[in-house]
């Protein structure tokens, strides 16, 4: 899929309905090389975008007391 195209320094937000029960990690990786992933600890403002073009895949694993999630989305700094 085409990544979605975002300005530099912008914030993205995530949201859910109903609310995860517990959040987990959110790494954030710069191209296809996942040994470059950065792990974002705070995010709970909003995920700021970096300022450096180029295609960003983040993955967010999120916890209810059904189940768990693991979610993957691209961005495309420009």
């Amino acid at each position: 899929y085409e990544p979605q195209v975002v300005p530099a320094n912008s914030v993205l937000k995530i949201s859910f309905d109903p609310q995860p029960e517990s959040y987990g990690m959110l790494d954030e990786i710069y191209g296809d090389d996942i040994s470059n992933a950065i792990r974002i600890d705070n995010y709970t403002n909003g995920i700021k975008v970096p300022s450096k073009p180029g295609v960003y895949t983040y993955s967010y694993f999120a916890a209810w007391d059904e189940g768990h999630a693991l979610y993957v989305f691209k961005i495309k700094v420009e």
